[in-house]
């Protein structure tokens, strides 16, 4: 039975690692799109077109470059939030960074990379730890027989 309960442990440890090790990829992907790590390429862009859409979750705010079709899915739109929508003009330069072998582009102070995300993904990542260091301790603690 011992047996069984270890090697359970170190499956669920692993899954939850390989989740880990996503979660702190992200976080990596993140810093990098916002210049405090490498691994981000900027790239200047004249918008070209502005749009508010219904999204599934109420309107959301675009802005395309190099005559994009804003209405249809492209790496040259980008959605921002309503405060930065309302101070950008068709014609102005927008900057977007491009990270590694990702197509899409991501605004360096946009949605993906809000505070909010950082300190979600960060808390996510710390349970994440707290769980395989938790689950790495009861997998190895001996346990005793009742008798």
């Amino acid at each position: 039975m011992k047996t069984l309960r270890n090697i359970a442990a170190f499956i669920l440890m692993f899954l939850v690692a390989w989740v880990a090790l996503f979660t702190a990829g992200k976080l990596y992907k993140m810093a990098s799109i916002r210049g405090w790590v490498p691994g981000a390429i900027y790239k200047e862009h004249v918008v070209t077109d502005k749009r508010v859409l219904e999204g599934t979750y109420g309107p959301v705010h675009w802005l395309a470059w190099n005559d994009a079709d804003i209405t249809e899915r492209s790496p040259m739109r980008e959605n921002v939030e309503k405060e930065q929508w309302d101070n950008i003009a068709i014609g102005a330069t927008i900057t977007m960074a491009y990270y590694r072998d990702d197509p899409e582009p991501y605004k360096p102070d946009g949605i993906f990379v809000s505070a909010g995300n950082f300190v979600f993904d960060l808390l996510l990542l710390t349970l994440e730890l707290a769980a395989i260091i938790g689950l790495a301790r009861y997998g190895l603690t001996p346990r005793r027989n009742p008798t």
